[in-house]
């Protein structure tokens, strides 16, 4: 996935395209820094995503136990969610087709959520069709949108399609199927039977369920044009469905999807934090990134997720990074241009194993619900409940530019502003666990804190922040 992923960063920074008149005539060349992003609905533009493992969510690991915490997500200020695969997948025991991962967790369970058997139909660990609908009416009526997970470019050994449509995989020379890096057979996509099948997949979920959108595993992997007439006949039973492209392809929001992955700027913020690379390097990744995608294209920032907590094992971000940290990189993913996203019990700072192959059978895996009611759960949880707050409050978050502001102390703090038809919002925050006297070019002294942690304004334009502290308000 890594070398998918950096081969596709590498063609977007030569990535230009031709457009065409309302004639028919080739008009001249535009770089793609230049181009729209596809204009998406106001729920997403302004979404606070969480993502949910079904099996890690809850004790029970089924839709049912979920839909009883969804009134908790919509407390702290989430909008959509968007679940793990919950289609029917393959038990088959033979470990020479399970992942790497899958049979380096030790768990024994020969069920992966990202190996599918059956894409109509819902997994009875997590309960029934009439369970996946309830629990969508349920968010709809709280106001929280809901997305599926697809896995379309492979799946199990003993899927029904193996049976029913051997013709639809990819095939080595000597006639057997061939094989993902993950020991998957894999769907050829050249056909287009496969993706007639895939279509109506997609439309079916739509039509008779009422998801809200679709989060596509390993998107760059599958050929764009077929995402493309995906979204075309999808905007034709409901066009404000959301399509969040698991992949860094520069193109892709010109037309079929509305988020795309922040893979360079996770890497870049690792780096910041378990390497000791300097601050400034977050603004010198996000500046490359705008310059490489359609204007307005929408970036999804998160710090955790189900593929770094299955390979984090016990040893948790909020254990690595500290709680402190944690939440200065909160501010960061919520206050930048972009949509944040949560993790599956990071809105209570939960530092259990999370496995994609543990569940109440397997392991028991699951959200330590009790942090809750310690002083660092409940802290955490009024952090992402303020920041929700402050996003939905002010439009400068959502639809606002980020213009940087220069500052003395590059190697530990970031500096911008969000503006928007004339307003700003400073944001200041110490990436560091170090305490910091910083000056900010051009700025006056604070007259409105929206939040704030270990920071104090001195006189003028001089800051002190204390370890990951941070600052977001109004100045004169």
């Amino acid at each position: 996935m890594k070398r998918l992923f950096s081969e596709i960063l590498r063609g977007c920074a030569l990535f230009s395209i031709l457009f065409w008149t309302t004639t028919g005539r080739a008009a001249e060349e535009v770089p793609l820094n230049q181009r729209p992003a596809r204009q998406s609905p106001e729920w997403i533009q302004k979404a606070v995503l969480y993502q949910i493992n079904t099996r890690a969510f809850t004790p029970e690991g089924t839709l049912q136990a979920a839909k009883e915490k969804l009134p908790l997500l919509k407390e702290a200020g989430v909008t959509v969610i968007y679940f793990c695969p919950l289609f029917t997948m393959d038990d088959d025991m033979d470990e020479q087709f399970w992942s790497p991962r899958q049979v380096k967790s030790q768990l024994g369970n020969p069920k992966n959520p990202y190996r599918m058997n059956d894409y109509d139909k819902i997994d009875p660990e997590y309960g029934t069709e009439a369970d996946a609908k309830e629990l969508i009416r349920a968010a709809h009526e709280l106001g929280l949108r809901v997305m599926f997970d697809l896995v379309y470019l492979h799946c199990g050994p003993k899927a029904t399609l193996v049976k029913t449509h051997p013709e639809y995989f990819r095939r080595n020379p000597d006639g057997s199927i061939h094989l993902t890096q993950w020991k998957f057979p894999e769907f050829d996509f050249t056909k287009p039977e496969v993706r007639e099948y895939f279509w109506q997949n997609m439309e079916m979920w739509v039509r008779d369920y009422d998801v809200d959108g679709f989060r596509m595993d390993v998107a760059d992997a599958i050929p764009l044009d077929f995402w493309e007439e995906a979204r075309r006949r999808i905007d034709k039973i409901r066009p404000d469905v959301c399509f969040f492209a698991e992949g860094t392809r520069c193109q892709d929001q010109l037309f079929a999807f509305d988020w795309n992955y922040g893979f360079p700027f996770f890497g870049t913020l690792k780096k910041v934090y378990d390497a000791g690379q300097p601050a400034s390097t977050i603004r010198r990744n996000v500046e490359w990134m705008t310059q490489q995608r359609p204007v307005g294209a929408r970036i999804v920032h998160y710090l955790d997720n189900h593929d770094l907590s299955n390979d984090d094992y016990h040893n948790r971000i909020d254990k690595r990074w500290g709680i402190d940290g944690v939440d200065a990189a909160l501010v960061l993913i919520y206050t930048l241009d972009g949509t944040p996203m949560l993790y599956c019990g990071q809105e209570v700072a939960d530092i259990s194993r999370h496995s994609l192959y543990g569940s109440k059978k397997y392991g028991n895996c699951i959200i330590d619900w009790s942090r809750l009611e310690t002083a660092e759960g409940k802290a955490r949880f009024a952090l992402c409940r303020r920041l929700s707050e402050l996003r939905r409050s002010d439009d400068c978050f959502t639809s606002g530019k980020v213009e940087w502001v220069e500052n003395d102390a590059p190697e530990s703090v970031l500096s911008f502003y969000r503006t928007l038809e004339g307003k700003k919002v400073l944001v200041v925050i110490n990436m560091k666990r170090a305490t910091v006297k910083v000056t900010l070019e051009g700025v006056e002294k604070p007259k409105d804190t929206r939040i704030a942690s270990r920071a104090v304004a001195g006189d003028g334009n001089t800051w002190e922040l204390g370890e990951y502290g941070y600052w977001v308000g109004r100045v004169e």
